[in-house]
């Protein structure tokens, strides 16, 4: 008998690869072939992992660059390298200490290096100290870069950890295998927390891990600071130890946890937000009308120290960075919520940016920024047009040439946001009523299926006690499914043409229909359960969400109203005092500038004339009125942004863009017409004033 071949050391690993990912329910790709071997395997979870992390490893500019900077070696000490450490894994960054605090080092020593070559080209010493300011400031921020994108990871990843756990509690009490409660969470869920519980799988399959408990204790040690998260997750995976009975009790807990965890320190959260917000009152409204109405006589005073660049860039640059930090440190500190409804399913779906519009009976999406541009344009030329004619700087012609160039942009922005959201904001509203409603039509559901009624029966029982529900179409439909076109319950909840869940585009609602049908695959009694207590979870997050919206109503509700009528008004009124000095000083140059004095009236070799007369009038030719209105303007528009941002992300979460996008777009429209009204009504008040005044003179 011939003795078959030996086979080589390579070919035995790739047997034990196969019966290993065979175990473990996974497929080896076909070799091509002896040499060409993809070792990957081919599961769903898998592909869907290597899809989202062939997008995260795309390297940033950052990480380039302090990869660079590594070759230079230079080590921050153990604290500070193991607090980064901590930071870049958690935020999947592909950098290291040593190349991230050589970057910043590298970074400081540039900014220095331009302080002294700008304090040799002679200029101002001012601009040297903010450039030696600069290179400190960048070292700091560049050290502690890594914390900040952990920071803003963890917020992204954390306004799902509720809806993570309902759905791990739900699968594991149809199915108590916490392997699978994992994947179910990580299939159903869209952001970065599925793409660690992907990643969590992975590392299991792989065998970096030896078992999913190990993974989520590892994973765990990232949310020290959520101890109801890390208590929830225990507590699901201990309970697999406990009987039946005991089993449910800690599931249910675990959802408790969570959901009284979040209550208790969104009230603190609430509390807190008193600071920041006369913070942002005091750098966003009453520190910037001080400079304003000072800024005239400033110019006049110190009109060689004092630049119109220093104005444009402390308005429309520096303070709406500083406000856009704090707004940040204010968001980074809100306790997790719940996650924004998920619109991406829903058939009128368009990505952020973007519309849907049916073109010669075809369906295209476009671009709207375009359509901002072309809003403006037209306004941007005729106030651009009407400066340029009006020789005059402090003219009432060139103060309205500038208030249609500032309502162009502004119409711009606001013509965009509000496009976007008009459609989005009516899907994600439907939505979240749809997943509102649906713990009432489950409960009812649930009761039925306990009377020992079949699904289909119990679905038209439930469809005629919750008719007035919107849901109740769900099962209307389903019912209709089965006896019309003699479908399973399957493929009448899920068939790709006919189903009716995807009526019913709520990620949600179409996770937990599977459930329950999984659910009925092992008896009436097991499906009326679920069904009963799925409902009392989905009604607690709704119970939650409501709670939450009432404790934050009244902090935001002061910065609604900042946004829209306050910091317009007031800017408003001081764009009129400026140009009412302005005024008076161009005309008192007029009156005033003939004037003579004896040489007893000369200070240090400059007339008194040229020191204080002759000035009178300089800020006009300095800087326009229409100019300076401008400034404010663009500083206007910003802060109805960033205040409709801050807003958002206290009431919503950062996360919730459709939501920042239609508060932005009213914030910019009703803000530019008070700002433009509160300038030309105090205008015409005003102005007819100065004649006489002058008069006086």
């Amino acid at each position: 008998m011939k003795k078959p071949p030996e086979k080589s050391e390579r070919e035995i690993k790739i047997e034990e690869i196969r019966r290993i990912l065979g175990e473990t329910g996974l497929e080896f790709n076909n070799l091509k072939n002896e040499n060409e071997v993809n070792w990957e395997p081919e599961s769903k979870e898998y592909k869907d992992f290597k899809e989202e992390k062939s997008i995260e490893e795309k390297t940033s500019l950052y990480e380039k660059l302090c990869k660079f900077s590594e070759r230079l070696n230079i080590e921050p000490d153990k604290d500070m390298a193991k607090n980064m450490q901590n930071a870049i894994d958690f935020s999947h960054l592909k950098v290291t200490p040593k190349g991230v605090f050589s970057f910043a080092i590298i970074a400081g020593i540039f900014v220095l290096i331009l302080a002294v070559i700008t304090g040799l080209a002679g200029l101002s010493l001012s601009m040297v100290t903010i450039l030696f300011a600069l290179s400190a400031a960048t070292i700091f921020v560049l050290t502690k870069y890594p914390k900040f994108v952990a920071d803003n990871f963890r917020i992204k990843t954390s306004q799902e950890i509720i809806l993570a756990i309902i759905y791990m509690v739900i699968y594991m009490r149809t199915s108590p295998q916490i392997e699978g409660a994992v994947r179910f969470a990580a299939k159903n869920l869209s952001g970065p927390l599925a793409y660690d519980l992907r990643k969590i799988l992975w590392d299991v399959e792989t065998r970096k891990y030896r078992t999913i408990y190990e993974a989520l204790t590892e994973y765990l040690k990232g949310w020290e600071e959520n101890k109801e998260f890390m208590e929830a997750i225990q507590l699901i995976t201990t309970s697999l130890e406990q009987p039946e009975s005991k089993r449910y009790q800690m599931l249910d807990e675990a959802i408790n946890i969570v959901l009284q965890g979040t209550e208790e320190k969104m009230n603190h959260y609430a509390q807190s937000l008193r600071t920041p917000i006369t913070v942002i009152y005091a750098l966003g409204i009453t520190l910037p009308v001080l400079v304003l109405v000072m800024f005239p006589i400033l110019i006049l005073m110190l009109s060689q120290s004092i630049k119109p660049i220093f104005l444009i860039i402390g308005y429309d640059a520096v303070l709406p960075i500083i406000i856009f930090i704090i707004s940040q440190q204010v968001l980074r500190h809100r306790p997790i919520g719940y996650s924004t409804p998920d619109t991406s399913l829903h058939p009128k779906y368009s990505p952020m940016g973007k519309l849907k519009i049916n073109f010669l009976g075809k369906e295209k999406t476009m671009s709207l920024w375009p359509i901002g541009v072309l809003v403006s344009i037209p306004f941007l030329i005729l106030g651009a047009a009407i400066m340029l004619y009006e020789k005059n700087p402090t003219s009432f012609l060139n103060l309205v040439g500038s208030l249609i160039v500032v309502w162009g942009l502004g119409i711009g922005f606001a013509t965009v946001f509000l496009l976007e959201s008009k459609k989005k904001i009516g899907l994600r509203n439907s939505i979240k009523k749809i997943q509102d409603e649906f713990s009432e039509a489950l409960f009812q559901l649930g009761n039925r299926l306990a009377l020992g009624n079949p699904m289909e029966k119990a679905m038209e029982e439930t469809v005629e006690k919750a008719s007035d529900l919107t849901i109740s179409e769900l099962f209307r439909k389903t019912i209709k499914n089965i006896k019309n076109s003699n479908l399973s319950l399957e493929a009448a909840l899920f068939d790709k043409k006919f189903g009716s869940v995807w009526e019913y585009p709520s990620k949600l609602v179409i996770n937990i229909m599977r459930i329950m049908l999984e659910a009925t695959k092992k008896g009436v009694k097991n499906a009326a359960m679920s069904a009963i207590s799925i409902s009392r979870y989905v009604k607690q997050l709704h119970n939650i969400e409501e709670k939450l919206t009432d404790i934050l109503s009244e902090a935001t509700s002061s910065m609604r109203v900042l946004g829209m009528f306050i910091a317009p008004l007031i800017a408003g009124v001081t764009v009129t005092m400026t140009a009412v000095m302005m005024m008076i000083f161009s005309t008192l140059k007029t009156l005033m500038g003939g004037l003579k004095l004896t040489e007893t009236g000369t200070m240090g070799g400059m007339g008194l004339n040229n020191l204080m007369l002759g000035g009178w009038g300089e800020i006009g030719e300095i800087l326009s009125i229409g100019v300076f209105q401008i400034v404010v303007g663009v500083y206007i528009i910003e802060i109805c942004y960033l205040l409709a941002y801050l807003v958002s992300g206290i009431d919503y979460g950062e996360g919730d863009l459709i939501a920042r996008r239609d508060l932005a777009g009213w914030n910019i429209l009703i803000g530019m017409l008070v700002y433009i009204f509160s300038v030309l009504i105090t205008y015409f008040i005003f102005a007819p004033m100065v004649g006489v005044l002058v008069g006086t003179f």
